[in-house]
């Protein structure tokens, strides 16, 4: 099987739990998973560790075992592997970024991923397809094997750490593109097995701290095209505990040489990636939002709330001022049932003489017509 590219529509190119599961299935069957990932979501992510060819111990949730040594792999395996890959959009060429966003994530990865992904998200903003609020890179600190920093001098060089590969990218992609502004995440303090739900619940937090991160705001993430479903499921969970629903996750075309050394091996590995995806969305559904996430979020649109009412204030303020400094600039007109409207240089209005023709000397004399 070869990889191939198909014009979707973008909704169809974010698959759902269900989909994945309906893509998996002749796989699951195959190998002779039994348990329900609705019903068993922890059997059947066990069951899915052990259809690793590396797996240690027992396999007693599945039925058919893999040899460690794909060279031994009959060829009907061989072929559900790859119809499963092809269900879950493996072999698509690429899933374009587009809509508009609050905040995209172009994910840290190994070798010339980081750089390719915040390539492609540019590329869409440039080609207007996309247009994005705040674009960060993202990474982990994963230590960088030798042949890692040897094949990445091109664009980080001296690079020891996958956040310092991040950041390399985004001075590459902002010195090619010196008018944008592309954000970096990731420290020492990003663990060096962090995840990508990891990953995005820290940006997120991050954001959202900053007041950038309005509740039902649009997020999405870059990736490479190989992890797109898997990396949607994760975003779509991650974020939505942040009160947001609307994401979506672009995939950015491999390299060819990389495509042709890829196996079924490789496959069967991000097959169950996905699946273990799908199903951690669904757990995570059933049990609801956890309760110091809907804590959290209330608490950060109080202190939006709080900050939105102190700069009125000093608004206010300001207005005053610019009406008591320019007196000359005031208009007063009379209206049919006699009362007087004072118009100030703020373009504010007060009631100088009421219809009973009482007077009032100023607009906080006036009961009830504070400026607005």
């Amino acid at each position: 099987m070869t990889e191939q590219s198909e014009q979707s529509r973008p909704q169809e190119t974010q698959l759902s739990p269900e989909q994945i599961f309906q893509a998996g299935s002749e796989f699951l069957q195959h190998f002779g998973v039994e348990a329900d990932p609705f019903e068993q979501p922890q059997e059947f992510q066990a069951a899915l560790e052990q259809l690793n060819p590396r797996f240690q111990g027992g396999r007693d949730l599945v039925r058919f075992e893999l040899e460690a040594d794909q060279t031994e792999w009959d060829e009907p395996t061989k072929d559900v592997i790859m119809r499963a890959a092809e269900g879950m959009r493996m072999l698509e060429t690429e899933t374009p970024l587009t809509d508009r966003f609050d905040v995209v994530i172009a994910l840290g990865g190994a070798r010339q991923s980081n750089l390719d992904r915040t390539r492609y998200a540019v590329k869409a903003i440039r080609e207007k397809t996309a247009t994005v609020d705040n674009l960060i890179v993202a990474g982990s600190s994963r230590v960088l094997s030798e042949a890692e920093q040897d094949n990445v001098e091109n664009y980080a060089y001296g690079a020891e750490r996958e956040y310092q590969l991040c950041s390399a990218a985004a001075a590459t992609v902002r010195g090619e593109n010196p008018d944008l502004t592309i954000g970096v995440f990731g420290s020492e303090g990003v663990g060096e097995k962090a995840g990508t739900p990891a990953i995005i619940e820290e940006v997120l937090t991050m954001f959202r701290d900053k007041g950038k991160l309005p509740y039902g705001a649009r997020v999405g993430a870059v990736t490479t095209q190989i992890y797109q479903a898997s990396t949607e499921l994760d975003l779509a969970r991650v974020a939505k505990q942040f009160g947001i629903t609307e994401t979506f996750t672009a995939g950015n075309p491999s390299d060819p040489n990389i495509v042709e050394a890829r196996t079924p091996a490789t496959y069967l590995s991000e097959v169950l990636r996905t699946l273990r995806a799908a199903a951690n969305s669904v757990e995570a559904e059933k049990n609801g939002i956890e309760e110091k996430y809907v804590r959290s979020n209330v608490q950060q649109l109080l202190s939006e709330k709080h900050n939105l009412s102190q700069r009125q204030s000093e608004i206010d303020r300001e207005l005053d001022e610019i009406d008591r400094l320019n007196p000359q600039l005031s208009q007063q007109r009379e209206e049919e049932d006699g009362s007087l409207i004072v118009t100030l240089a703020s373009g504010r209005e007060w009631t100088a003489v009421d219809a009973t023709g009482t007077h009032y000397s100023s607009p906080k004399d006036t009961i009830g017509s504070v400026p607005e």
